[in-house]
């Protein structure tokens, strides 16, 4: 019929078939003749065409309303502000997670900025001489409440990294494993290696310390040095990635976290003054590490007198 020839007409146009094409095709499907033996034959196929063509004309039309459909309903109030609040979550340029993380620059570790409700003063990275091979990265972190209280600390404010680098009395106070708040070493291992090597480069660095602690009157630190290696022996291979965490409770209570797995907690106030000190006393095994954390500690102090 007339409205039935100008209805496909106008679906054709939706999806760009021409009218022409569509009346074509209804004339052919309205003149094919009934008949019977040899012409049914025929009939059938032009059935089956028909068919074939009708089923093809419907997804043209029902695909080209969809679209239709889509494109109007991104312009309206109902569907506009849902569709364009999910795009703008997706191409948001700093998401809560990268606001909340800290690259080293050097070995492109990555540090979150909380830990155990604790701040992050500043990371470096340690590197092995005379080659400058990168061992692994590590940050600093403190709670920066409790450390605003303490005298020794906090009456450094607004002095600069670099003259915070040669306050003995400084680093003094933050070494100590009786400081009244808790300090987090978080290592991120950039090469890979395994328990052997690093216990080899901790008892380089510990043993000499640990002598010192027990003339100091902190003994027990040559035990406490056995069960600290152990942890690396057992988990052995740390590929790069390898997270290690030491956790020093005041009083000077070490808990070894690696990978998330808890592998000790030692009770040794000269273990924990002498891993304080191996970073952050007047001989670093890593002058660079301490600078930034200088820094760090610099900006935390300005900040909390202000």
């Amino acid at each position: 019929s007339a409205s039935a020839s100008a209805s496909a007409s106008a679906s054709a146009s939706a999806v760009n078939v021409s009218p022409t094409a569509v009346s074509d095709y209804s004339t052919r499907a309205s003149t094919i003749p009934l008949a019977s033996g040899k012409e049914r034959t025929n009939w059938s196929w032009h059935s089956s065409v028909y068919s074939s063509e009708r089923s093809w004309m419907t997804t043209c039309i029902a695909a080209g309303l969809g679209l239709s459909y889509l494109y109007h309903a991104r312009d309206s109030p109902s569907h506009g502000v849902h569709c364009d609040a999910q795009l703008k979550v997706k191409s948001m340029p700093g998401s809560l997670e990268e606001s909340s993380i800290f690259v080293e620059p050097k070995s492109s570790a990555k540090f979150p900025k909380r830990l155990y409700e604790c701040s992050l003063v500043s990371a470096g990275v340690r590197t092995m001489t005379p080659l400058k091979i990168q061992v692994y990265a590590l940050g600093l972190y403190i709670d920066t409440i409790k450390m605003s209280r303490i005298d020794k600390i906090r009456q450094n404010a607004g002095k600069s990294g670099e003259e915070l680098m040669s306050n003995d009395e400084f680093w003094a106070a933050i070494t100590n494993p009786d400081l009244s708040t808790k300090r987090v070493i978080r290592m991120e291992v950039v090469r890979p290696v395994n328990g052997t090597h690093m216990q080899n480069g901790f008892d380089r660095a510990l043993i000499p310390r640990v002598r010192k602690a027990a003339k100091d009157g902190m003994p027990g630190g040559k035990e406490a040095l056995r069960t600290f290696n152990k942890c690396f022996l057992a988990k052995n291979q740390m590929p790069m990635g390898t997270i290690i965490e030491f956790t020093i409770q005041p009083g000077g209570t070490m808990q070894v976290v690696i990978d998330g797995t808890e592998y000790a907690v030692i009770e040794n106030p000269a273990l924990c003054w002498s891993v304080l000190d191996m970073f952050f006393g007047p001989k670093p095994v890593s002058w660079d590490t301490k600078a930034s954390v200088a820094n760090g500690f610099s900006e935390i102090l300005a900040s909390a007198r202000q």
